[in-house]
């Protein structure tokens, strides 16, 4: 495969576990103005969190790998960004 497809399909990866890491942030957010949330459930959602940004890390490593040098600083920037709202979150 091409390095441009491979990245294509590492991105397309990343989005949609992106996707999932929105939902999951929606859902812990509405579950904790719930005054009778279980802490079993935060747990859950907790731990799910905790998968994504696992997955979310690997992806983005794969796709550092691929990029171009002139690429790299940007894209960086924008991970870590986006790694700012899962860690805000899981506090």
């Amino acid at each position: 495969m091409s390095q441009k497809t491979d990245l294509e399909r590492l991105e397309k990866q990343r989005s949609s576990h992106r996707g999932q890491v929105t939902k999951l942030i929606s859902k812990a957010e509405n579950r904790l103005t719930n005054p009778d949330v279980e802490i079993d459930e935060l747990e859950g959602l907790l731990i799910q969190l905790q998968t994504k940004d696992e997955q979310l890390k690997s992806i983005d490593s794969k796709i550092e790998n691929v990029l171009d040098l002139t690429e790299i600083e940007s894209e960086i920037e924008k991970i870590d960004e986006y790694n700012e709202d899962i860690v805000f979150t899981s506090v």
